[in-house]
């Protein structure tokens, strides 16, 4: 999953058409399904009882009597667990606008993740769906995960829509004080503009095609007034195995607008100071 992660990660801050090999990023999935088969027996385990006690509600150790129902909209979102990478790089340094919020991870993964799901059940055109069975590998559920690393949640699924795959991929972080000017660099980017909203946030809409046929990756990043910065990327880039004899010449444009991304930057919820 991070090795994927890891590649996209570049893409979402500022893409660019150089910073996407499509046949690396299979190569480097073919890669990582290896090493989580090998891992299954030991990592998936572990990661399960980790996370166990923050996914369920029952009676703790001892209790003589049921705990209380939490009422439905109280009840966490159900989770795949999350194997742990041996090969994670230390965490990178950034300073940012504001200090870090004191969340838990775990907790913030739930309550973002309670915010996600619906919005992309209730906000995405009529004809286009999500679905999970990306990262995590094998969940059907879309759902946020922490990366120590770059100290982001994201969240990542697959589109389809008249017969068309896209992919998309949804970041929360908090706003680094290094963040480019909006913009500034235009040779990279087909389109970008940049917009001060009412309430001091800064949206930032970008276009740029990636690869010799053209795909497309499209991104709104919402710099919120309160320092969080939420980014959301689609693209019809193959991330996936292309079907023998599929022609690849032409490509269809990306499922969601410029416009359609930016509403979903600016969901309320999806923000680290709730």
């Amino acid at each position: 999953m991070h090795e994927l992660s890891r590649k996209l990660h570049a893409a979402t801050e500022a893409p660019t058409p150089s910073r996407i090999d499509v046949e690396a990023l299979i190569a480097g999935e073919r890669l990582r399904r290896r090493r989580v088969r090998l891992m299954a027996g030991s990592a998936v385990l572990v990661a399960a009882v980790a996370l166990a006690p923050t996914l369920l509600a029952g009676p703790g150790p001892g209790s003589s009597r049921p705990q209380p129902a939490m009422p439905a909209a109280a009840l966490p979102p159900a989770l795949c667990p999350v194997p742990e990478d041996p090969g994670r790089p230390s965490p990178e340094s950034y300073d940012t606008v504001r200090p870090r919020p004191t969340e838990p991870p775990e907790d913030a993964v739930a309550r973002l993740t309670g915010v996600l799901r619906p919005m992309l059940e209730t906000r995405l055109p009529g004809d286009v769906t999500a679905q999970g069975g990306w990262v995590p590998r094998d969940c059907d559920l879309i759902q946020f995960t922490y990366d120590p690393t770059y100290q982001d949640y994201r969240a990542h699924a697959v589109l389809s829509g008249g017969g068309l795959t896209n992919y998309l991929v949804v970041t929360v972080q908090p706003t680094g004080t290094d963040l480019p000017v909006p913009c500034a660099d235009r040779s990279v980017h087909v389109d970008c503009t940049s917009t001060r909203l009412a309430d001091g946030s800064v949206l930032v809409s970008r276009l740029s095609r990636v690869g010799e046929f053209g795909h497309e990756q499209r991104s709104a990043q919402l710099r919120r007034a309160d320092g969080t910065t939420v980014t959301v990327l689609g693209t019809n880039l193959e991330l996936r195995e292309r079907p023998v004899g599929r022609p690849t010449t032409r490509v269809d444009p990306p499922l969601l607008s410029l416009e359609q991304l930016a509403a979903l930057a600016q969901e309320p919820g999806l923000t680290l100071h709730p």
